[in-house]
């Protein structure tokens, strides 16, 4: 064991190992910042909660696409428009009109700010018209060919 000019046993562990040199004492716990895509507010706090985050504080818009109802999801309600084309009309269109009319419908990307895309109104709305029609025809079609009209 050598000794420096103090009389201290000196550690020659650091000259093997450079992550010795560079270890820091340990820090704070960082203020990460986001920004809302929505309201542009900034979100203070620690690096897990920023990105844990399911909703704005300030103005409650969903940040990530877990945080969406399912039913809300494009999957879940490309399918019931999908159904309703195969002759699931009477099954499939009522709830699809009653979600397309309460809220928003949520697609699992983001656009170049950060936020979840939503279906445009116009989406909705042809949604909400022209499925019914659909569905009706399908339903009478089917009665039809099945000699029940």
């Amino acid at each position: 064991m050598e000794l420096n000019n103090e009389g201290l046993p000196t550690d020659n562990t650091s000259e093997q190992n450079p992550a010795v040199i560079n270890a820091k004492p340990e820090k704070k716990q960082q203020l990460w910042l986001r920004r809302c895509p929505y309201c542009d507010k900034v979100i203070k706090g620690s690096e897990e909660k920023i990105f844990e985050l399911m909703h704005c504080p300030s103005c409650n818009e969903i940040l990530h696409h877990e945080a969406v109802v399912w039913y809300r999801r494009t999957g879940h309600v490309s399918t019931l428009a999908f159904l309703t084309f195969l002759g699931f009309g009477i099954l499939t269109v009522l709830p699809l009109c009653i979600i397309c009319a309460t809220g928003d419908v949520y697609s699992d990307n983001y656009d170049e700010f950060g936020a979840l895309k939503k279906w445009s109104k116009v989406n909705r709305y042809i949604a909400m018209i022209l499925l019914p029609i659909l569905a009706l025809w399908v339903t009478l079609f089917i009665l039809g060919q099945l000699n029940l009209l």
